[in-house]
């Protein structure tokens, strides 16, 4: 989490400094901060650990000595940290085969919405669609999708959780929204 943190600041020195020809600050804590001319920032913290900062447009990318990787742009954010696991964030669309659960009949993928990560040792997905649908109607549709589920209703909010036929844990979501049912699932390993 620290370097996702200092990749953060990274972005607000960036936009402090300018994307002009190069040079170097030094910070509070003895730290510098460095820009090649070419849209490139070097961060280097008082004890040496480096995070590299680069892009153009919409797209950036950083790298940090740790091996955190942040990626953004191409319609979503990817980050991978320093043990290798990749989360996403609407770069691509969670299946239903990757779910185990069919989407509710009619209903649309809000763009950009849908989540993946593996941290852990354990993979979530998440998935935000709409439908013109009510929330019970939506919770109704998925209560024989799963194991032992446990509803509730509350009108313009309706929810159903419980398990998977292998085990993985599902929770989904509905909410009203501006005459629509925004659906929220959730599945997550154990």
């Amino acid at each position: 989490m620290r370097s996702l943190s200092v990749v953060l600041v990274v972005f607000a020195v960036i936009l402090a400094l300018g994307c002009g020809s190069g040079s170097t600050v030094v910070t509070k804590d003895g730290g510098t901060v460095s820009t090649d001319g070419n849209g490139n920032t070097i961060v280097t913290d008082k004890d040496g650990n480096k995070t590299e900062v680069s892009g153009q447009g919409g797209n950036w990318s950083a790298k940090s000595s740790d091996g955190t990787e942040v990626n953004i742009g191409e319609g979503g954010t990817r980050v991978k940290n320093a043990k290798g696991e990749v989360s996403t964030m609407g770069i691509s669309a969670v299946t239903e085969a990757e779910m185990g659960l069919p989407y509710y009949p009619g209903s649309s993928a809000i763009a950009g919405r849908d989540i993946k990560s593996n941290a852990d040792g354990k993979q979530s997905l998440m998935s935000v669609r709409t439908s013109s649908d009510k929330p019970a109607k939506v919770t109704a549709f998925y209560k024989d999708k799963i194991k032992n589920p446990v509803t509730a209703d509350m009108g313009d909010m309706s929810s159903v959780s419980g398990a998977l036929e292998d085990g993985r844990q599902v929770a989904i979501l509905v909410s009203a929204s501006n005459g629509n049912s925004e659906i929220t699932i959730t599945v997550t390993t154990k």
